[in-house]
């Protein structure tokens, strides 16, 4: 598949699109049974993107159905052909993944792709319900909290990504055989990311700290709020406002007179944890890191204050991993 790897929940939803070809004894696998596959695929990124857009499940199935009707043949099982239509919703969501520059494709990959092909069926459908592409890309890019690589940070930013670069030319000087071309060209921190970083320094300051801690990288992830990490937290029962104050009653405020520094300097691990998100982000193929590759970072840095705090909450590196590829439907190569 020149390089793009499909995810395990991908390829459900393409055994669930033949099934339901079967089911409506058709003799075709189309655009209109990719989506049934993925309306009954309830997990990942595509189904929290449709949710988050406001679409009723149940009624754009039976929509589906009601449009394409019921066909009169005994089908074929598994050797079902894919429609003209059906094919270029696989390519389109392979261009979507490379758009991104991710280095999987996934459910949400896939819903783009139906929504591109706007002859279809699926895409028709996804329109008149309200889900047009521009919509989809918006809540995916928002879900994911990643974005097509940010030109330069502005402001703030800047420190913030001498930080990165730093953090990436580190963990780079460590991995040389994996990439010939240099720490900055392959690893891209989403939008999502930099915004919890900066939150972070903030923290900081408002606690009137004179460093940047792997407790502060967990308050400006709480303080988030959105993407995959804190979908993931919630699912393996955290609650985030009791470990917000849990952290708070644990790193105490530091002394109000001090002038906080514009520049806080990140403690050893708050930068370990950087690296271990690139880490992280390698292990599961992807070419950006996301919020739940620094999530898996803090966790990792099990030192950390907030490797600690998570730990004790039940988070533990094992049962985040396994809650963020079940999310992602995705799984180690």
């Amino acid at each position: 598949m020149n390089g793009y790897n499909f995810t395990e929940r991908v390829r459900r939803v393409l055994a669930n699109a033949r099934e339901e070809s079967t089911r409506l004894h058709h003799e075709y696998v189309g655009t209109e049974h990719i989506l049934l596959g993925i309306l009954r695929e309830s997990e990942g990124v595509a189904a929290l993107v449709l949710q988050n857009l406001g679409l009723d499940i149940d009624a754009l199935k039976e929509r589906v159905e009601a449009v394409v009707g019921i066909g009169k043949s005994s089908g074929l099982g598994p050797e079902l052909p894919y429609t003209s239509r059906a094919k270029k919703v696989l390519e389109l969501a392979m261009a979507e993944a490379y758009d991104l520059k991710h280095s999987y494709v996934g459910t949400e990959h896939l819903l783009l792709g139906l929504s591109r092909d706007e002859q279809g069926i699926a895409a028709q459908l996804l329109d008149n319900a309200g889900a047009r592409l521009e919509a989809i890309r918006t809540e995916t890019l928002r879900l994911l909290g990643t974005d097509f690589p940010a030109r330069h940070a502005g402001g703030a930013g800047q420190s913030l990504a001498g930080t990165l670069k730093a953090a990436a030319t580190t963990w780079w000087s460590g991995n040389r055989s994996q990439r010939p071309d240099g720490p900055t060209n392959s690893y891209h921190f989403s939008e999502r990311v930099r915004n919890v970083l900066a939150m972070a320094r903030e923290e900081s300051a408002r606690l009137h700290h004179e460093y940047v801690g792997t407790e502060h990288q967990l308050l400006a992830l709480i303080r988030e709020g959105q993407g995959v990490a804190a979908a993931v937290l919630r699912n393996v029962g955290v609650n985030l406002a009791a470990m917000r104050q849990t952290i708070e009653d644990t790193v105490k405020q530091g002394d109000p007179a001090r002038s906080a520094q514009s520049d806080l300097p990140y403690t050893s691990r708050a930068k370990k944890v950087l690296e271990l998100a690139m880490t992280e982000a390698r292990d599961l193929t992807h070419s950006y890191v996301g919020t739940e590759h620094l999530l898996l970072g803090l966790i990792r840095e099990d030192k950390g204050i907030a490797a600690q705090l998570l730990t004790r909450a039940g988070a533990t590196l094992d049962v985040v991993r396994a809650e963020t590829l079940r999310l992602l439907g995705t799984d180690n190569p």
